[in-house]
């Protein structure tokens, strides 16, 4: 957020009157209004000016728990559109202002609400392990194909691991009938983060990590973010 300096009489007035004041909004309900903030905010918009996050950026003032969510939330969705950020170890686990996840067998799904589209995919390798360790040349392993109907637009998306010989590499689908749109993709195994940004067909490939790396995994996740950009073309 962005604010301007204040002398120290000015901030100990302010200080006075926030702890005076009645906060409006449970930890609840500001948390549901993170995700419109940090967009406006990485847009450009002057948050501080706007009358309908008065009362969020009062909670955000007192409530230490909402202030390191949206930090955590500013740097996660910075990470997911922009590959050139400097990325911290990896936490497999989605920040806590993803909604609670629905199950679909060995995967967690959880959906990001907010002006973009966002989703996470949380892979339990144990159940996938024994195949990895047995496979020989070119075989594929699917590790997850369903639509979202969490998401508009209920789009089509698939993860598959492929084990080929010279590497392995992760094949992300996410298409939809209706509007095309690119996606930002991170891979995130052990502490080790992959990106890539899906082509005209809706595809994206995430190579660089090893065997080894799935044989000791226990747990990956797949981070995936609609972007502006252009797809990119075979």
């Amino acid at each position: 957020m962005n604010r301007k300096p204040r002398s120290g009489q000015e901030a100990a007035s302010i200080l006075q009157g926030l702890f005076n004041a009645a906060d409006d909004l449970s930890c609840e309900q500001a948390q549901q209004q993170l995700p419109g903030l940090v967009d406006d905010e990485r847009a450009g918009v002057d948050v501080d000016q706007i009358p309908a996050y008065a009362a969020l950026l009062q909670h955000l003032d007192h409530c230490a728990d909402c202030t390191d969510l949206y930090e955590a939330l500013s740097e996660n969705l910075a990470a997911l559109t922009n590959e050139q950020v400097e990325l911290p170890p990896a936490n497999v686990t989605p920040p806590a202002i993803f909604a609670p996840g629905r199950r679909s067998g060995p995967v967690v799904i959880r959906v990001l609400q907010g002006l973009k589209r966002r989703f996470a995919l949380d892979i339990a390798m144990l159940t996938f392990r024994p195949a990895v360790e047995t496979l020989g040349k070119g075989p594929q392993i699917q590790l997850f194909t369903a639509k979202l109907p969490e998401l508009a637009g209920n789009p089509f998306v698939s993860v598959v691991l492929k084990l080929g010989a010279a590497q392995p590499a992760l094949a992300v689908t996410i298409r939809e009938g209706s509007r095309p749109a690119t996606w930002h993709v991170q891979f995130h195994l052990g502490e080790q983060v992959y990106s890539a940004t899906t082509d005209e067909h809706g595809i994206a490939e995430l190579t660089g990590f090893t065997l080894e790396q799935l044989r000791t995994a226990d747990q990956m996740a797949v981070s995936c973010a609609e972007t502006t950009a252009q797809p990119n073309a075979e």
